[in-house]
């Protein structure tokens, strides 16, 4: 009975956050990662891209055992 509550209840929530993005940006969840992975993409392949992909790796050498010194080289 739990996982059954439990599971109508993550539904729900995801439920509600799809809501919450496609009410922000008016487009779904499938729309903007299609957007995204097309960027990414392009940007593999030396084309274009609409926007420059971004991501942020907050401590490189904190997620590898590296010295702060090494991982700046």
């Amino acid at each position: 009975m739990t996982s059954v509550r439990s599971s109508a209840v993550h539904s729900g929530e995801i439920k509600a956050l799809r809501e919450e993005i496609r009410r922000r940006t008016g487009k779904t969840p499938e729309q903007l990662y299609e957007e995204l992975e097309k960027r990414v993409r392009d940007s593999i392949f030396l084309k274009q891209p609409d926007r420059i992909p971004l991501f942020v790796f907050a401590d490189p050498s904190a997620h590898h055992g590296l010295p702060h010194s090494a991982a700046w080289y």
